[in-house]
């Protein structure tokens, strides 16, 4: 027979036992339960693009972006070949185009910018004379993209109203073309880099834009006369269209007030 002093011992130890391993299991499950819950409750999985399996946003916060639409960008983006040769806008983005003023854009390429076959423009003031032919198209994208340069226009309810826009080049929108070439130009449909013989290009300093990477070595700037446009007081967004010295598409597009 088990002395009570030594049963007594054993029972102690053993329910100290049984009190730590049910201790245990409810600590594990608690953090299970909070491990769960903030996996399924807050960071919901998704299917991220580019992926053949799900992950969670927690675990992929800088992937996120990409599931993000994307508004206020140029539309036809395949056709976008060189959108880093612009390097500045008269206005700014978000800016005032003040009536009898002007709209200008400067951009710089190896072989400057273009304008369509047959132009004649003033040599002393860059004022085009005689325009080219400006139902040339170079046959890309939805509704082509013509040579000339040419600024589109889409009135908008608020500065940052999302596409798509009614005016744009791609839906038919009515082109504007420029008043004044300055810089080095060449004619897109030629088999020549040969210039034009036009004036200095003005100053872009104060109103240079981002870019991704120099392309440049010649700078062109094409002018826009605001009262040409007929446009009224209020939110526009411009998409600009023009062609570097060798025919490649450059879409760049602002918002403006005026």
């Amino acid at each position: 027979m088990t002395p009570l002093s030594k049963r007594g011992g054993l029972d102690m130890t053993l329910l100290f036992i049984i009190v730590v391993i049910a201790l245990g299991a409810v600590l594990t499950s608690g953090f299970k339960s909070k491990t769960e819950r903030g996996t399924d409750t807050f960071a919901p999985e998704v299917d991220l693009p580019g992926g053949d399996e799900k992950k969670s946003l927690q675990l992929n916060t800088l992937k996120f972006k990409k599931i993000l639409p994307k508004v206020n960008t140029c539309a036809e983006s395949n056709f976008n070949r060189e959108p880093y040769i612009f390097i500045a806008s008269d206005p700014l983005p978000g800016g005032i185009a003040v009536p009898g003023g002007r709209i200008r854009v400067w951009v710089d390429d190896g072989n400057g910018g273009s304008v369509s076959e047959g132009e004649i423009i003033n040599k002393d003031t860059g004022q085009i004379i005689t325009p080219g032919d400006r139902s040339a198209t170079d046959g890309k994208g939805q509704g082509y993209y013509r040579w000339e340069p040419a600024l589109y226009i889409t009135p908008l309810t608020s500065p940052d109203q999302p596409g798509p826009y009614a005016g744009d080049a791609e839906n038919g929108g009515q082109p504007y073309f420029p008043s004044f070439v300055r810089g080095r130009v060449v004619y897109t449909d030629s088999n020549t880099t040969r210039f034009l013989s036009l004036p200095p290009i003005e100053s872009p300093v104060g109103f240079e834009v981002p870019r991704s990477k120099d392309h440049g070595g010649n700078q062109a700037q094409f002018i826009w006369e605001v009262n040409s446009l007929g446009l009224t007081p209020g939110f526009y967004r411009a998409q600009i269209v023009v062609h570097d010295g060798d025919g490649d598409l450059a879409l760049n597009c602002i918002t403006i007030q005026i």
